[in-house]
C-alpha cells in the first residue's frame, strides 16, 4: 500500500512540474492590418495553444515598427514580421533568428501612382513607402530593375499607412506603396492605379516567426513545437471554407480592432492578396536549402548590388528551422 502511494505522488509530482514546464506566459507581436498573421488570432480565439498546453498573449500594434521595438526591448518573446526585416535588424546587430516562414504577399502589397503618371517621369520624386527597410526595398528594386530603373532614382519618403493613403489622395505623393485597407481607399478616392503588386514576383515579400537568438535558446524545444503545432491546426482551420464566417468575425476583433467591422466579401478580397502556408509549402520553405535559405541568399545580393549590405551574412546565419519541422512531421 505504502509503495502504491509513493508511485502516486512520484506521479502527480511529475504532472505539476509538467504543467509549470508550461506555465510560462508567451508573447507574440503582430502588426494590424495584415492577414498573413491571422492564424494566430485564431489559434487564441478558438483555444488551439490552449490544447496545446500554452499560454500565448497575442499582441496587435499599429505598424510593423511597433512590433520590432517590442521585440528590441524584449517585452514579447516573439515577432510575426517581414523576413526582409529581419534581415534589417541582424545588419543592425540585434541578433535575431527566423524560425519559420509563414506566409508571402500576393499582391496584398502594391505600387500605385496617380492614373496617367508614368513611373519613368517621376525620377527624383519622392515614393511613399511604409518602411525603408529590405522587406519592402526588395520589391520596389524588382520592379523599377524591369522598368530600366534603380531604387536609388527614387526618394523613398517612410511614413505610416494612413497619412500615407491622405497624401496620395490629395496629390502631395504621385507615387505609394501600400496595403490592407489603405490601398483600397487611396485608389478608389484618390484617382489612383496598381501599377504592380507582389504578385507580380512571387515569393518576393514573405513574412515568418522571429525570435532573439538567446530568447530562443531559452525556450524549450517542446513549447515551440507546441506553438507551432497550434499554429498550423489555425491555418487547416482558417483553409476550411465552413469556418470562414467565424473567421470574419475573429479578425474584425483583433486585427481590425478599432475600425469598422470589414464585410464578409472584402475580407475574402483581402485574404486573396496572402497566401497563407499549408504544411506542404511550408515544409519546402523551411526544409534545409529550400525556398527560405534561397530568398536570404537573394537578399543577400540585392543589397550587395545596390551597396546596402551594412553587415554580410550566410543564409544559415539567419534562422533555425528545427522546431518547425520536428512540428510539421508530427502535424496531424
Amino acid at each position: 500500500m505504502k509503495r502504491l502511494f509513493f508511485i502516486g505522488v512520484i506521479m502527480l509530482a511529475a504532472a505539476i512540474f509538467a504543467d509549470a514546464a508550461h506555465s510560462k506566459t508567451y508573447k507574440i507581436a503582430m502588426s494590424a492590418g495584415w492577414l498573413g498573421t491571422s492564424p494566430a488570432n485564431v489559434a487564441e480565439a478558438k483555444g488551439f495553444w490552449k490544447e496545446q498546453g500554452i499560454d500565448m498573449q497575442v499582441v496587435v500594434m499599429p505598424e510593423l515598427v511597433d512590433t520590432q521595438k517590442l521585440l528590441k526591448n524584449r517585452l514579447v518573446d516573439i515577432d510575426l514580421d517581414i523576413i526582409g526585416s529581419a534581415v534589417e535588424m541582424y545588419m543592425q546587430g540585434i541578433p535575431v533568428v527566423v524560425i519559420a516562414e509563414t506566409d508571402w504577399s500576393y499582391g496584398g502589397d502594391q505600387l500605385i501612382l496617380k492614373k496617367d503618371t508614368d513611373i519613368r517621369n517621376l525620377r527624383g520624386s519622392a515614393i511613399g513607402v511604409y518602411t525603408t527597410q529590405v522587406s519592402l526595398t526588395y520589391i520596389l528594386n524588382l520592379y523599377f530593375s524591369k522598368n530600366s530603373m534603380k531604387l536609388s532614382d527614387f526618394r523613398l519618403l517612410e511614413m505610416e499607412l494612413k497619412p500615407m493613403a491622405d497624401k496620395f489622395i490629395a496629390g502631395i505623393l504621385q507615387g505609394a506603396v501600400l496595403y490592407g485597407p489603405e490601398v483600397m481607399r487611396a485608389v478608389k478616392e484618390g484617382n489612383g492605379r496598381v501599377v504592380a503588386t507582389t504578385a507580380d514576383f512571387e515569393g518576393c515579400m514573405t513574412s515568418g516567426i522571429v525570435m532573439l537568438k538567446d530568447t530562443l535558446d531559452a525556450t524549450p524545444e517542446d513549447d515551440l513545437i507546441r506553438i507551432f503545432k497550434g499554429w498550423i491546426k489555425a491555418v487547416k482551420w482558417i483553409k476550411d471554407a465552413r469556418n470562414f464566417k467565424e473567421y470574419v468575425e475573429i479578425v474584425n476583433k483583433s486585427i481590425f480592432k478599432g475600425e469598422a467591422p470589414y464585410s464578409e466579401d472584402t475580407i475574402k478580397e483581402m485574404l486573396q492578396e496572402v497566401r497563407i502556408h499549408d504544411d506542404k509549402t511550408m515544409l519546402e520553405r523551411v526544409r534545409d536549402g529550400g525556398g527560405l535559405h534561397a530568398h536570404l541568399k537573394d537578399i543577400n545580393a540585392f543589397l550587395k548590388a545596390n551597396n546596402l549590405l551594412k553587415k554580410d551574412f550566410k543564409p544559415e546565419d539567419l534562422y533555425d528551422s528545427k522546431a518547425i519541422l520536428e512540428a510539421l512531421k508530427n502535424s496531424e
